[in-house]
């Protein structure tokens, strides 16, 4: 004879007494009570699988189980059985809808307004919003920490905050996508501590108690860095945008709002200042290069600045600190890795592209190349331009003999030229 399949205390799942729920693994057993908490000891029940499927049978569609209750309907409308498959909302609603990241609540609608309920049946706000969501609902398949049970509510237009016991945390004024996290960490939406809102397109920052940090006047707001500390607020000032960088973990201001741009680096950061650029340093709260360069590019242990000169640009090397490793006279600076850098130069002065090598440990040169004085280059142009110079001198008929007066000028040609040379490229010297 078969072994009658009841249904599994803890899922609802038919299976035998005595085997492993092949559902959620739990052991069905004929004594145990369909509910481990919430029901009075008075109310455990057992009920056997055929009468729970009896029980569900009249119903269109049955849910998954969230918390103690799932969501049934006939028709248009929807109630809530509990585990034992009794009605314990009655089906005269137009839509119920569970919390997907907060166990145990329900969303219920009538008549275009919707409620909250948690599953002991418990109406924690009435019917009053238009809408009702999960706080990060506009995120589905992405990770959402929320551990104070924040949920997104919907009145006239506008959105604001509830908590998971109906608590209201912020008021239904703010714009629709203005309401996310201010930090994200590990690809996890973070609503442990401070909020991002937006009320008619200016943005602002509340915490998750509902204190406001920074009122909604700021046209943009991001995080500086990889760490949940500081963000950069950008407002309007006459007809151009300024930023500046606040501490969330003071309140204060680090880096005053007079920049156009900043960036993410940290602890010295770019800024950008009537198109010219610069950094400065937030824990000194100075400026460690002035707002003059056209270029900056930031790394671990330096920075490349370059400065337009014409059709070309004049590129130095920093410090961290400030300090000038080489000056901003280079054609290019190019990274060689494991702290060689190769310094390109004579471009503008000789017409011709050279390079040397230096070698930092750190911000420190350990190893330091020199440009190149002597090369084939310096020997042909001081030949071609003293050759010009015999037949200019000849033709006055100065000298007789004008083979000899070309080897003489010729010899000195070398010399001249390289000394010359010397003298244009002592400025690329480090």
């Amino acid at each position: 004879m078969a072994q009658e399949k009841i249904a599994c205390p803890f899922c609802g799942g038919l299976g035998s007494v005595g085997s492993i729920c092949e559902y959620c693994g739990s052991v069905i057993q004929l004594s145990t009570p369909m509910l481990e908490k919430g029901f009075p000891k008075t109310e455990k029940k057992t009920i056997s699988g055929e009468q729970y499927a009896e029980k569900i049978s009249k119903y269109q569609t049955v849910g998954e189980y969230h918390g103690k209750l799932a969501i049934v309907s006939i028709g248009q409308r929807f109630g809530l059985i509990d585990r034992n498959g009794d009605l314990r909302v009655g089906l005269e609603y137009d839509n119920i809808v569970s919390t997907i990241r907060i166990e145990g609540l329900f969303a219920i609608c009538r008549k275009g307004k919707w409620a909250l309920l948690n599953d002991d049946c418990k109406f924690l706000i009435d019917f009053q919003f238009d809408d009702i969501r999960d706080i990060g609902y506009e995120e589905i398949g992405r990770a959402v920490y929320n551990p104070k049970g924040l949920i997104k509510v919907k009145l006239k237009g506008k959105w604001g905050i509830i908590n998971s016991n109906g608590v209201e945390i912020l008021p239904c004024i703010y714009d629709e996508r203005g309401i996310i996290p201010l930090f994200c960490k590990d690809k996890t939406l973070q609503y442990d501590k401070y909020i991002e809102v937006a009320k008619d397109g200016k943005y602002g920052v509340f915490d998750v108690s509902g204190r406001e940090i920074y009122p909604c006047i700021h046209f943009f707001i991001r995080t500086c860095g990889n760490g949940e500390r500081y963000i950069t607020f950008t407002k309007m000032d006459g007809e151009s945008f300024v930023s500046g960088l606040y501490d969330m973990n003071t309140y204060q201001e680090v880096l005053p709002r007079i920049y156009s741009f900043v960036s993410d680096f940290l602890p010295n950061v770019i800024v950008s200042k009537e198109g010219k650029n610069g950094v400065y340093n937030i824990e000194s709260k100075t400026e460690i290069l002035p707002c003059v360069y056209d270029k900056v590019i930031m790394e671990s242990n330096w920075i490349k600045a370059g400065i337009k000169l014409g059709n070309g640009e004049n590129w130095g090397l920093f410090k961290l600190t400030g300090e000038e490793i080489a000056p901003c006279r280079y054609d290019r600076i190019e990274s060689k890795g494991t702290g060689k850098f190769d310094l390109y130069y004579g471009m503008e002065d000789i017409g011709v592209n050279h390079f040397f090598t230096i070698k930092m440990d750190g911000d420190r040169i350990v190893e330091k190349g020199s440009p190149k004085i002597f090369n084939g280059w310096s020997v042909f142009w001081s030949v071609l331009c003293l050759l010009g110079a015999i037949f200019f001198i000849s033709s006055f008929g100065f000298f007789s003999n004008k083979f000899v007066l070309a080897l003489i000028l010729c010899l000195l040609a070398v010399p001249a030229g390289c000394i010359w040379k010397a003298l244009v490229i002592r400025r690329y010297k480090i």
